[in-house]
């Protein structure tokens, strides 16, 4: 029509070319949340570790010797990290050598939580100093979370974004689910034991079962318990505590259907920098309060 020759309308794209657009929209939705849930893990995680680095300091300082339970302290820590790091840049950006790149942060999460459950074994281990038994089953036992560990890796196969670079999410072999089982029930077993050899050697012989219930209530609460005892057996539930609970929900989010899988694998990942991150803590307060009062031997 005369008079509109020179007019131009130019039309927003609304629906870009993005990687997303090649897969269902639940599944990007399920992608995007994950992402945020594993960004969000990543500087909790770094927080962790920069807060309290004058404490490692002084850890190193006053260790007579680098013990390998010190080394699993620092690398549960360290590998917790690079793992969410890992695991916000393969949702985040392209990824062209994807296998190598899934089974190295998949055995970074398996090495966390290896040695996270290593610094639990060597309390317990403290614990029954005076018992051979008792330690030869703590170590078998965690020898079986080894195990578990080692079938993370095996059972992941990544695969791209249909017409991208962009990693996505293919499922998990069943028996990948036996890891998280296997590092509750040992967690269990171990805080189990050391609540019970702890409430043993303090706890009084009474005769009336009021009483006896009331010591063993101030026993478990840690009232009644020396620094020392007290510290541990805190420590062993606060970390039981904390992990216990969010493995439970990894555990369903493995088993969730597969619509709906995604943001409980992304959900999972919480557990590993959580129980590295209260593993070291336990490990920390007991090894400052070693080097404080020269009464505790623990490495």
């Amino acid at each position: 029509m005369p008079g509109f020759e020179n007019i131009h309308i130019e039309l927003d794209v609304l629906n870009p070319d993005v990687y997303l657009n090649h897969i269902p929209q639940l599944e990007a939705q399920q992608i995007e949340i994950g992402r945020n849930i594993v960004v969000a893990v990543l500087g909790a995680t770094i927080w962790d570790i920069l807060v309290y680095i004058p404490d490692d300091i002084r850890i190193v300082k006053r260790s007579s010797r680098f013990s390998f339970v010190t080394f699993c302290y620092f690398f549960s820590r360290i590998s917790a990290v690079v793992h969410a790091l890992l695991g916000s840049m393969e949702r985040a950006i392209p990824i062209y050598h994807l296998y190598p790149y899934v089974i190295f942060s998949s055995c970074l999460l398996s090495l966390s939580a290896i040695s996270s459950s290593y610094i639990f074994l060597q309390r317990a281990q403290a614990i029954y100093a005076e018992r051979k038994s008792p330690q030869k089953f703590f170590f078998i036992s965690w020898l079986f979370v080894f195990g578990a560990g080692c079938l993370i890796p095996l059972g992941v196969h990544p695969s791209y974004i249909p017409g991208t670079y962009y990693y996505r999410y293919p499922g998990l072999a069943t028996y990948v689910i036996a890891a998280p089982l296997v590092l509750l029930l040992f967690d269990t077993l171990v805080f189990i034991a050391i609540s019970y050899k702890i409430y043993k050697e303090h706890s009084m012989d009474v005769d009336s079962m009021e009483v006896q219930r009331t010591s063993w209530i101030r026993l478990l609460s840690g009232r009644k318990l020396p620094l020392i005892s007290k510290a541990v057996l805190r420590g062993g539930q606060q970390y039981y505590s904390a992990t216990v609970g969010i493995t439970v929900f990894a555990v369903i989010g493995l088993c969730l259907p597969k619509n709906f899988r995604l943001v409980g694998v992304a959900f999972s990942l919480v557990v590993i920098p959580l129980s590295a991150s209260m593993a070291g803590r336990v490990f920390r307060n007991l090894k400052l309060l070693e080097a404080d009062s020269s009464t505790l031997n623990i490495v």
